[in-house]
């Protein structure tokens, strides 16, 4: 249920007043299309692969020499094939994190490492988009899925690469603490509004309506990212940077056993 509170000026004086929603409704029909939605990305997961090897092989000439105009459209066509494999692989985690059967292999290891996975996988972005990655080695070492972790760094810097201006750079920084380390990924984009800087790690939610169509993507990351985290036991926020920008900042623990301590 939702109570909510709110205060009131009435001609007799100031007066709070509130109300109690049931949401056991909305709450059944939101489980029913979530199962809905995962059901139809799984079937489509089949199909999907099958028309990217057909597209990389026409790009590679298997059906013979393309013409200019149809090589550019065999790569536009792969491209948005391999954007579509995104979207159903980021709503399928997110059922699965839901469902609670995503399992976490965790283990001790460099955070450099798992840095320079995510390197390799934005760098082709970052280059086309006129962005610098910076990231200086820490020599720190976190506890947790190693996989998981690279996700939650493709994710936030991706994020970055998309929303910052041409020839600025993205930071990667990380911090130790007692318990912790302190991860932040630093943009110079147009920065997030106070009022969405805890909704916008809900699902399906962008800062404006328009970015889902220019810049692609399933909203979902940040859902995922934010769960990823919160099962390793850590937190996620995003505060605004000094001179324009975003800082997004997320805990993991620094080693086994060992709890996150709550900034």
């Amino acid at each position: 249920m939702s109570v909510q509170f709110y205060e009131v000026q009435a001609p007799e004086g100031r007066l709070i007043a509130g109300h109690v929603r049931d949401l056991s409704q909305e709450r059944e029909v939101d489980r029913l299309k979530k199962r809905f939605v995962a059901s139809v990305s799984h079937e489509l997961r089949t199909p999907l692969t099958a028309i990217r090897g057909s597209l990389g092989l026409l790009a590679k000439g298997a059906g013979g020499e393309l013409a200019s105009e149809a090589r550019d459209l065999v790569n536009m066509a792969e491209r948005n094939a391999v954007r579509l494999g995104v979207i159903i692989n980021d709503i399928l985690d997110f059922e699965r994190i839901e469902s609670g059967l995503l399992s976490l292999a965790r283990e001790q290891f460099p955070l450099d490492e798992a840095v320079s996975s995510m390197l390799d996988a934005v760098s082709g972005a970052a280059s086309e988009a006129g962005i610098r990655i910076l990231a200086e080695p820490t020599g720190l070492q976190v506890y947790g899925d190693r996989a998981r972790i690279e996700q939650v760094l493709v994710n936030l810097v991706s994020n970055a690469i998309k929303f910052s201006p041409m020839d600025t750079a993205v930071e990667i920084q990380a911090t130790r603490h007692a318990t912790h380390v302190e991860v932040r990924v630093c943009d110079r984009g147009r920065g997030i509004p106070p009022d969405l800087r805890d909704t916008i790690f809900g699902m399906f939610r962008q800062v404006e309506d328009s970015d889902a169509r220019r810049h692609g993507g399933s909203g979902l990351g940040l859902a995922i990212c934010r769960a990823i985290v919160g099962q390793h036991g850590g937190t996620i926020r995003v505060d605004a940077r000094e001179g324009g920008g975003s800082i997004f900042q997320f805990t993991l623990p620094a080693r086994a056993g060992t709890a996150v301590s709550a900034r």
